[in-house]
């Protein structure tokens, strides 16, 4: 069903996603959702190879599991995963997305006030 309102134009990121749901589509925005909160991370981490996250572009917090990119964003990112991830085991993974995060708190902070601006209920505040 989601396929089906997410229509032909996105079709193509069916399979590069792995472990994403498309959450909410507007535009050339996409609001991806994952269980996997590492996958999350990955994702961030790794979609842009100089710089983190922005708050202009970007939803992300510690605790939560949506996150929005730009349709080339998604592209990119998985398609650097794909690339440069391969040799890196799942617990390196996981201590390089947790190490970052603790770099970023302020940015995080940020984030969550944009996307309850564009997103409203669908951002949740991070667990304490």
């Amino acid at each position: 069903m989601l396929k089906n309102r997410l229509g032909k134009k996105y079709e193509h990121l069916n399979d590069l996603l792995f472990g994403f749901k498309v959450f909410l589509c507007s535009n050339e925005l996409i609001v991806l959702k994952s269980d996997d909160i590492f996958k999350v991370h990955q994702l961030n981490l790794r979609r842009n190879a100089d710089e983190f996250i922005e708050a202009s572009n970007s939803i992300f917090a510690r605790y939560l599991n949506v996150v929005a990119v730009t349709q080339d964003q998604v592209t990119n990112a998985i398609e650097y995963c794909k690339n440069n991830w391969k040799t890196k085991n799942p617990e390196e993974i996981k201590m390089i997305s947790l190490l970052n995060l603790d770099n970023y708190k302020n940015k995080v902070s940020e984030t969550v006030e944009y996307a309850k601006k564009l997103f409203g209920d669908i951002v949740k505040e991070p667990s304490k």
